[in-house]
């Protein structure tokens, strides 16, 4: 009787710890604006970046100016709203990097970005516990910050 009791009882836990598990969803795609063209001169959009860049913790890797090129590596995990990692995964290590390519064009100056978020995430699911590479997608809100902070400027 007693036996049939233990049984009973971690047949009952085992259960209720699988339902409560989450499964992990990978990352939706997001549409979203990734250049944008200003009515402003070259080097005005350029600063414009670069403060950008200095109010918000990115740290600037790589830059040449004559060629526009800006690029960038930071601890992601600065603004979240920034990424989507997916659904039941807890983030950590998480990193970012961007190209920005800024250029002048027939009515002012253009600026395209191209951001990438990835990091490790611990999966928590029924089968699987452990950590995992994941890449995670760009809400656009970065993209978004930076070209209203280009236009405010």
């Amino acid at each position: 009787m007693k036996t049939i009791k233990i049984i009973l009882l971690l047949t009952i836990s085992i259960i209720t710890f699988s339902s409560c598990a989450m499964q992990y969803t990978p990352p939706k795609s997001y549409d979203y604006q990734r250049s944008q063209a200003f009515d402003k001169e070259y080097d005005q959009v350029w600063q414009s970046i670069i403060d950008w860049c200095s109010m918000n913790n990115v740290p600037i890797k790589n830059m040449d100016k004559s060629s526009g090129y800006i690029a960038s590596e930071f601890n992601a995990s600065s603004d979240p709203s920034w990424m989507d990692c997916g659904e039941g995964a807890h983030e950590q290590n998480l990193k970012g990097n961007f190209n920005i390519v800024v250029k002048k064009v027939s009515q002012g100056t253009e600026v395209t970005i191209n951001a990438f978020f990835f990091g490790r995430t611990a999966i928590v699911a029924a089968q699987t516990n452990g950590t995992e590479s994941v890449k995670c997608e760009s809400t656009g809100k970065l993209e978004s910050q930076l070209f209203e902070y280009v236009k405010s400027k």
